[in-house]
């Protein structure tokens, strides 16, 4: 496979400078190196600069050390660059369950509003714009204009079908839990809630009710109606560790339960923060906000984008699901 355009460019700005020789090595041993569901998961931690489990470690270094032998596995910001590299493949490149969890993982892993290097500004700006494509080409609508002939197409039609049936129950479904303005956790009207509690249970539900990945276009704009309703002057952002703590404890244990076997948790930082919020004394939260989201401790956000955000999060278990090894 050609060598992606920008690759010498991320290398230039992480300032890596390979030898003319050694970046064609190292794109030849990114596109041969065969990643599954977890090796995306620590893939994107090494990109984050994190040390990835010891056998993950040793078979990534082995794949680049096999293409370029004097590769240095101490090297680690090469490292991260490389593998942002393979994930930015993967996202081009997969088009089947591997890389609907790859698109995922990166848009919850690293939100589109932060500040990133620019071997990672790429890849997240991709995953983005995928994931929004995705959500309006779940279903093609215009098929149920083209008559009964389309019917005879056998499997396609079956297929076709099946994808516009799941979207239009999906989105009747949030619409019935926006205008019954009652969390189905909680089973409470929304305007009782903590404006930081609804956002995150807004992302949750949401999740909940979603059939077919990525999930429909209009997504923020019911968690944004959600948010606002019973409210004479709506919140224009919310603090998030606060929002975590205005959540039931018992939701937040349920959650961490729930998520405690998920191998990418520690780098979607709402789960991580719900889930550092129950573990040890109390005293311990909201102390360890900054460590376990890795954003500042008053970190600030519109209660629909917390909303947003904390959906792709629990969109990734469900994609990780399908993308099987």
């Amino acid at each position: 496979m050609e060598i992606d355009p920008k690759f010498s460019t991320w290398l230039a700005k992480a300032k890596i400078t390979p030898g003319s020789a050694t970046i064609p090595q190292w794109w030849e041993a990114i596109d041969d190196f065969t990643a599954d569901r977890a090796d995306v998961v620590q893939l994107a931690l090494v990109a984050r600069k994190q040390a990835p489990t010891a056998d993950f470690e040793d078979k990534f270094v082995k794949a680049l050390q096999t293409a370029d032998p004097s590769f240095v596995k101490a090297d680690r910001v090469a490292l991260a660059v490389l593998a942002g590299a393979k994930l930015h493949n993967i996202l081009k490149h997969d088009a089947g369950p591997m890389g609907k969890f790859t698109e995922l993982l990166v848009a919850a892993t690293y939100p589109a509003t932060a500040n990133h290097p620019a071997y990672l500004t790429d890849m997240v700006t991709l995953a983005h714009e995928w994931i929004a494509d995705s959500s309006q080409e779940r279903a093609n609508w215009e098929y149920l204009k083209t008559g009964d002939s389309a019917l005879e197409e056998g499997e396609e039609a079956t297929d076709a079908l099946r994808k516009i049936a799941a979207a239009s129950a999906e989105e009747t479904n949030m619409l019935w839990w926006i205008f019954g303005e009652t969390s189905r956790d909680l089973d409470q009207k929304f305007g009782d809630i903590d404006e930081g509690a609804l956002a995150l249970l807004a992302g949750s539900e949401l999740a909940d009710l979603t059939l077919a990945l990525p999930g429909p276009v209009a997504m923020i704009a019911f968690a944004n109606r959600a948010c606002r309703t019973g409210r004479a002057k709506p919140a224009s952002d919310i603090e998030v560790s606060k929002a975590v703590t205005a959540l039931p404890i018992e939701w937040r244990k349920a959650f961490a339960a729930k998520w405690a076997s998920m191998p990418f948790r520690s780098i979607c930082p709402v789960a991580n923060a719900i889930t550092a919020s129950v573990e040890g004394t109390a005293a311990k939260w909201p102390a360890r906000f900054t460590e376990a989201s890795s954003w500042p401790k008053n970190h600030r956000m519109a209660p629909a984008r917390l909303a947003r955000q904390f959906y792709l999060e629990c969109l990734v278990s469900k994609s990780w699901t399908l993308a099987k090894p």
